[in-house]
């Protein structure tokens, strides 16, 4: 017999032949510090939430899609290197993830979900590929340590009914897009409350 899933007391092994990490497989482990998944693998609702210790996360096949509130309250994971054919990040994935200080968010991605990374409080810069369109309300809300806002598009991608980011990001972030662009992100609700803009 192979065995899928390998569980140790501060590592978890998600082998490759595992296809789905179902909801809430993992959720409140506290003893649980890297997880490493070796295949294709969707993973689902509420899959890591509350595994305060979990500080490595190694994606090494690709992952369709990560579910709702599925790292939320992981507030050991200092960053988080998503894989590169990732298309939709769910609301609240990162919610609370207090020590996240970097992401790396694909360019596969084209949509980030509700309070995605909401109250990451370490977060000090972000880059939204140019194949984000959508992003929802209070995707980065109370992220106070950003001060770099980095939007890829063009077009500034449509922040879904409520603003996308905090009053403090707004206030004393930079927001750099694409040269010809700032006229576009200027006058576009989500955007247009940033108080610097900058092309590059």
């Amino acid at each position: 017999t192979t065995t899928l899933v390998n569980v140790m007391t501060s590592n978890v092994v998600i082998e490759e032949g595992v296809t789905s990490i179902g909801n809430k497989a993992f959720r409140g482990l506290s003893s649980l510090e890297e997880l490493t998944v070796k295949g294709d693998v969707t993973i689902g609702n509420y899959a890591f939430q509350g595994c305060a210790s979990l500080e490595t996360v190694t994606f090494m096949g690709n992952v369709t899609s990560v579910g709702y509130n599925a790292f939320y309250g992981c507030a050991s994971l200092p960053d988080m290197h998503l894989p590169d054919n990732l298309s939709l990040i769910f609301a609240e994935t990162f919610h609370g993830c207090t020590g996240l200080t970097s992401v790396s968010i694909p360019n596969s991605v084209t949509y980030i979900g509700a309070v995605a990374f909401s109250d990451c409080v370490g977060l000090t810069s972000v880059t939204i590929p140019g194949n984000v369109t959508n992003i929802c309300r209070d995707a980065f809300s109370d992220c106070t340590g950003l001060t770099s806002v980095y939007s890829k598009n063009p077009t500034p991608p449509e922040a879904c009914a409520w603003a996308a980011f905090g009053s403090s990001t707004y206030n004393t972030a930079t927001l750099y897009v694409p040269k010809g662009s700032a006229d576009a992100y200027k006058s576009a609700a989500g955007w247009r409350e940033f108080k610097n803009i900058v092309e590059e």
